[in-house]
């Protein structure tokens, strides 16, 4: 396929998991992933894939979802989105000390990225959200686990100008 086709078809099938995701009819996207990962040389299109995992959290599947997040590439603006959400399916899978190095891992690469000077605007927006979630939810995991001391730390994190604030 040409470049300007795998980009239709990338639109089309993000489209297709919002349109599942709405109607709870996934049964025909496994193909259609099968056949974008054929064109696309055995791996998701990073933005598919991390749609396509957030689609398979919505429904409690977080193992596949672990597994498509997997398959990320590692070092990219995308891979801070998939270690983020890397750290949401383990807490699905109450493995509250591993999402917690997710989502320290998460903050840590935000920070990273944002200090790039080659990083839009729309971006540096993007990851500085992903370091508010990543320290709401180190609060929340530190919380089930009973470490109060830190749950506070985390939550203390978050500007009171946050819209995540409250």
């Amino acid at each position: 396929l040409s470049l300007q086709q795998r980009e239709h078809a990338k639109d089309a099938l993000r489209r297709l998991i919002q349109i599942a995701d709405h109607t709870g009819q996934h049964g025909e996207l496994k193909a259609h992933l099968v056949t974008l990962r054929r064109v696309s040389g055995r791996r998701l299109p990073s933005e598919i894939a991390y749609i396509y995992a957030k689609s398979l959290l919505r429904r409690n599947q977080a193992k596949q979802a672990l597994e498509v997040l997997d398959e990320m590439p590692k070092n990219s603006l995308d891979s801070v989105k998939a270690t983020y959400m890397t750290g949401v399916a383990l807490v699905v899978q109450t493995k509250y000390k591993q999402a917690i190095e997710k989502f320290d891992q998460a903050a840590k690469s935000s920070l990273h990225w944002q200090k790039q000077p080659k990083i839009s605007a729309e971006n540096r927006r993007h990851l500085h959200r992903i370091w508010e979630l990543s320290q709401m939810n180190r609060g929340r995991v530190f919380y089930e686990i009973g470490d109060l001391g830190r749950s506070v730390d985390a939550y203390q994190n978050i500007s009171r100008s946050s819209p995540l604030f409250e």
